[in-house]
Formats: structure tokens, sequence, C-alpha cells
């Protein structure tokens, strides 16, 4: 086995795996140091006290402080217009869609009650053509063919003789 070969099967050396580590922890301890300045400096700028003090105020207060303003009261306003035409759009809408499905409804209705009267008129007609079939079915035909019948006087060349069937 070569020398080359050893080292490459060889584990990885200590000496790598400790400098990793120290890379690893020095970002940690950087990553900490940076939290903690910025608390610090965040915690002394006053801005902690005036969210407390925004959180007591209620929203009665805060109405009755803001309606002095013209042009808070004046957006105030706006705000509640508007909201209320969007509830009237609404509304609007969904008078329109029920609109929409009664005219379907309707439509639907109209197409049923002309595709009952199609069926009447043709069971009537059905009717009309059983009875007719039934009249020719009782009526006594005689089987001769007409072909064969030549007009008196006169006697056809080729005339055939009518098929003997039941009677």
């Amino acid at each position: 086995m070569s020398t080359a070969e050893a080292r490459r099967a060889a584990p990885p050396s200590r000496p790598h795996t400790l400098r990793l580590s120290r890379l690893v922890g020095l970002v940690a301890l950087s990553v900490g140091a940076g939290a903690a300045a910025g608390f610090l400096l965040g915690s002394r700028t006053g801005v902690k006290d005036a969210l407390q003090t925004a959180r007591s105020i209620d929203a009665q207060t805060l109405a009755k402080a803001l309606d002095w303003k013209p042009e808070v009261s004046f957006g105030l306003e706006q705000r509640r217009e508007i909201a209320r035409l969007l509830d009237e759009a609404r509304a609007t809408r969904a008078l329109i869609e029920a609109l929409r499905h009664d005219e379907e409804a309707l439509r639907a209705g109209g197409r049923l009650r002309a595709l009952e009267t199609a069926r009447d008129s043709g069971a009537q007609r059905l009717e009309r053509l059983e009875q007719r079939l039934d009249r020719l079915e009782n009526a006594r035909i005689d089987p001769t063919p007409t072909g064969s019948i030549a007009p008196k006087g006169e006697t056809r060349r080729d005339a055939r003789p009518a098929p003997a069937g039941p009677r």
C-alpha cells in the first residue's frame, strides 16, 4: 500500500475537526453578541414606554381623541360610506344571482311544459295511427294485386294469376 492510498483510507485528522468546531463557535458567539447589543440599544430608545401607553388606551378614548381632527373624521365618514356602498353592492349581486337562478328555473319549467304538450300531442297522433291500423286490419281486403285486374272488355296478355293465400 502506497502512502497516498494510506492517506485516503485513513480517517480525517483531528486538527481539521478542531478547526471546524472553532469556526462554528466563533459564528455562534458573534450572533449572540449582536443580539445582546441590539437588545440593549433598543431598550434605551423609549419605544417600549410608548407601546405600553398605546396598549392602555381603549378604542372609545382613541375614537374621541381622533374625532376633533377634521382629516381623521372626514376619512372616517368616507370609510363608513364606502363600507355601506360595498354592502349594498354585495346585496345587489346576491339579488341578481337569485333572480338569475329563478329565471333559469322558469325556463326549465317552460321547457318541461312544452315537452309535456309535445308528448300529449304525440300520444294523440299515435292513438289515431293505431285506430287507423286497427280499421285497416279489420277491413276485408281482396289479396288480388291491382295490376293483375284488367279493365272490362280487355284481357291482359301477361296476366299472372293471383297468389292463393289463406283467407
